[in-house]
């Protein structure tokens, strides 16, 4: 019923330059269809090849077909993992038991009859966003799409990209915490506490709870392409930095390594930690913790007094202003560059502290 409802504009053609001469809507089931079609049919994928160059895919009974498809690939894909998984056969049970948990989490439906719904409401949501922003990209990679033209884009560049992710430090960084995770058994039960805790319903009403409600709101601001353009700079300087900073020295990296070192546990060998007694997780847990049940933790209260007293005028309630949000803007940075009474101060008392020969 909902995609049902959903009009969404889709070009019907294009002109020499690329710009579309002719729209019509479709309705959000059509779209669907032709995206599954486009999943599971080869003749809309001529060209595609596995990230070896092979374009045909291997059936189970030994023959080929003879243009592989994303749902084709897409089973490989599990289809070796669980090949993978064969000369270790506990770790194959956890991966297919979280396999399982995983799928009845994202795609449990709720309700019935005329109004059922995900389980997981941000789909409802994300979903029709995610189509409408593969769709542009394709269009505007792709013009001429229509005219059976191939997509040297989705070909080469978007795969080159995804491969040169997957191959990536980052990628082998996050695998790397997930079998940390998995071999310690506390910290996965906490992590999984925590999530549950952040994202599970209302019970009393069956309503989203505040964090799901939040990611939805910041779905919705990602169609803001005007404010979210510097936003993403910003972002992008600080997990890259740039050819003025290398990148072991910008921020999200730096940021890491230091709290590598507060968490650190000593060795043998010495202790390089800062916080060897963990204190600073210590104190951490207490200051997200509330005293008594249905009141505020101490962080939330040093957060909604940071929240107020930043304002043009900390009496006033209510919204943000832009000139609140400005002001809020200048007392952080002055945090952050200030060297006489920023960060860059605690960051030389730190230094100081932990340095052998300061």
């Amino acid at each position: 019923t909902t995609l049902g409802g959903m009009q969404i504009s889709h070009c019907e053609r294009y002109d020499s330059a690329g710009i579309c001469t002719d729209v019509s809507e479709r309705d959000g089931i059509s779209v669907l269809a032709d995206a599954a079609r486009g999943f599971f049919e080869p003749r809309r994928n001529y060209g595609l090849t596995d990230r070896r160059g092979e374009k045909r895919a291997l059936r189970n009974d030994g023959t080929y077909h003879a243009q592989t498809t994303p749902l084709l690939l897409w089973l490989d894909g599990f289809s070796r993992l669980d090949q993978r998984f064969e000369h270790v056969p506990a770790a194959k049970s956890q991966w297919l038991a979280a396999r399982s948990a995983l799928v009845d989490a994202l795609l449990k439906v709720d309700g019935g009859g005329d109004k059922p719904r995900f389980a997981l409401a941000a789909i409802d949501v994300a979903m029709p966003m995610l189509l409408k922003l593969t769709r542009e990209q394709v269009t505007a990679h792709c013009p001429n799409r229509t005219d059976g033209e191939r997509c040297a884009w989705a070909e080469q560049e978007l795969t080159r990209d995804v491969s040169d992710w997957l191959g990536g430090a980052s990628t082998r960084h996050i695998f790397d915490t997930l079998d940390a995770l998995a071999a310690d058994e506390a910290s996965r039960r906490e992590l999984g506490k925590l999530l549950s805790y952040l994202f599970e319903r209302d019970t009393d009403e069956l309503t989203p709870s505040s964090i799901t409600a939040a990611v939805i709101d910041l779905m919705q601001v990602l169609e803001d392409e005007e404010s979210l353009h510097p936003m993403l700079n910003l972002a992008a300087h600080a997990l890259a930095g740039d050819d003025k900073l290398p990148f072991d020295r910008a921020l999200a990296p730096s940021l890491l390594e230091l709290l590598a070192r507060f968490f650190d546990a000593p060795d043998k060998t010495g202790c390089t930690s800062i916080d060897p007694h963990h204190v600073f997780a210590f104190a951490l847990a207490r200051a997200v913790t509330p005293a008594r049940p249905r009141e505020r933790a101490p962080l939330e209260v040093m957060l909604d007094t940071m929240y107020r007293v930043n304002r043009v005028n900390p009496r006033e309630r209510g919204v943000y202003s832009p000139a609140d949000f400005a002001s809020l803007g200048h007392e952080m940075s002055t945090l952050m560059l200030d060297e006489a009474s920023g960060l860059e101060q605690v960051y030389a008392i730190v230094r100081q502290a932990t340095e052998t020969n300061p």
